[in-house]
């Protein structure tokens, strides 16, 4: 008995040493820091999730948490298992970020079907879980990250709980400008509806729209996501490109949009885009202009700000999803405030553009 006891205690945490992952029995705060806040992750992170490499149940402090590289890497030394499980929680307010208990019932059978072992629900990994089941049951989400090491403030790469936890300012906006309050509905086309706002102290006006789109979430974000595409489906961008990626936290896209008229400069944009889920298949995404050593401003284009928006997708029935796509774009350079107030309701025909995308390539998968 004392052998077992000792085997028990001492073998968890001293074997957690000698291959870097937290032993159950010591797992460190989250937060905790060991190097400075400017000093990036000295190793690379891999995604080790693929389907068909059996169950696998993922603990958000390791190290094999969503980062750099392939599954490859991390199917060659074994699988790893640890807890995660999402958690329930009392509100049914989704709007506000929190889980509803359907949607905790939504994520534990999505566990079942990609093969991760049921464990007790716990809160802090709803966000993680979320994510793992979408990659498992859509293996075409499973994009290639940049091999960049994660830009994280500590040694260890926190949970994509914790990130979105940290971030949840940047998410709260987003889901602010969701809500019907003080929009004035400007049009309606191409099944979008348009809507305007004037927030106090702005000089631009902020525009929604929303519209219904007949595919799954796993199919609009993997579209939203591959910024490349957009040159195919937005005839007046020139140049779009993905300077770096770590998903599920963060993807940075660049994009150069050549307008109209001859008169005025190309515009170009650097955006950061954050991931979070309000359930098991609706997400937000917050997005705000971030400057990035890839993509340095050029004589030839005008930088615009992208101040503050997002998208909001949420799914309504079966391969139908309400897409919300709001905020407010600073042009920069000589534009008076009032032609930019007059057009901004051109932003929302995005909106149809990525819809019309889908369906033609959906028809050309079909008649492959």
């Amino acid at each position: 008995v004392l052998q077992l006891l000792f085997c028990y205690i001492y073998f968890p945490t001293h074997l957690s040493l000698l291959c870097n992952f937290p032993a159950h029995t010591q797992r460190p705060a989250m937060g905790s820091s060991c190097c400075s806040h400017e000093s990036p992750l000295e190793t690379e992170v891999t995604w080790p999730l693929s389907p068909g490499e059996g169950s696998v149940v993922i603990e958000p402090h390791m190290k094999g948490l969503p980062g750099v590289g392939s599954a490859e890497s991390m199917s060659a030394s074994g699988s790893v298992s640890t807890a995660l499980a999402p958690s329930p929680s009392a509100s049914e307010d989704s709007a506000d970020g929190t889980v509803a208990n359907d949607d905790v019932e939504k994520v534990k059978s999505s566990s079942k079907l990609a093969g991760v072992a049921e464990e007790k629900p716990v809160e802090s990994d709803f966000q993680d879980i979320c994510w793992i089941n979408l990659v498992a049951a859509h293996p075409e989400m499973k994009l290639e990250n940049s091999r960049q090491s994660l830009r994280r403030g500590t040694c260890r790469v926190d949970s994509f709980q914790a990130y979105v936890d940290k971030h949840s300012e940047h998410f709260n906006k987003v889901l602010e400008l969701e809500k019907p309050d003080g929009w004035t509905l400007k049009q309606e086309e191409d099944g979008v509806q348009t809507y305007l706002k004037a927030m106090p102290g702005c000089r631009f006006v902020y525009f929604k729209g929303y519209t219904e789109m007949d595919c799954d979430l796993a199919t609009f974000l993997k579209t939203l996501l591959k910024t490349e595409d957009r040159v195919k489906w937005d005839e007046m961008c020139e140049v779009a490109a993905t300077p770096e990626q770590h998903l599920p936290y963060y993807k940075y896209s660049y994009v150069r949009i050549t307008p109209p008229i001859k008169l005025v400069a190309p515009r170009d944009l650097c955006i950061m885009c954050r991931f979070r889920f309000l359930s098991a298949d609706s997400v937000v995404v917050a997005m705000e202009s971030a400057p990035h050593g890839q993509c340095p401003e050029s004589s030839g284009c005008v930088r615009s700000e992208f101040l503050e928006g997002g998208y909001v997708i949420r799914t309504l029935g079966p391969n139908k999803l309400g897409v919300t796509w709001t905020g407010c774009v600073d042009p920069k350079g000589l534009i008076p405030a009032f032609v930019v107030n007059l057009a901004v309701a051109k932003q929302t025909k995005t909106l149809a553009m990525i819809q019309k995308f889908m369906k033609k390539e959906e028809a050309k998968a079909k008649s492959k």
